[in-house]
């Protein structure tokens, strides 16, 4: 699947302080997603590493494109918990 992403040096410097130091894991994945595609690595090689489905890495790389960093980072974001 083609999906690379270009970062600004800026985006990429604040994906990899969320990377690092997030205590939200899914904030953490998906600027992992994000600097991967930014690296070039294929679509299955993420999958397969972060054990995830290519549903999620689009849907985070989609995420990215209209929202920015804020869509990635924003808490709100999350979906609804569906148990109740």
């Amino acid at each position: 699947m083609e999906g690379r992403i270009s970062l600004s040096g800026r985006d990429y410097k604040t994906l990899l302080h969320e990377y690092r130091t997030s205590t939200n894991p899914a904030v953490r994945l998906r600027a992992h997603i994000l600097l991967l595609l930014h690296e070039r690595v294929a679509w299955s090689l993420i999958a397969t590493l972060l054990i995830t489905s290519p549903s999620t890495i689009a849907r985070w790389k989609q995420r990215f494109k209209t929202q920015g960093i804020a869509g990635i980072t924003n808490e709100q974001q999350e979906r609804p918990c569906r148990l109740s």
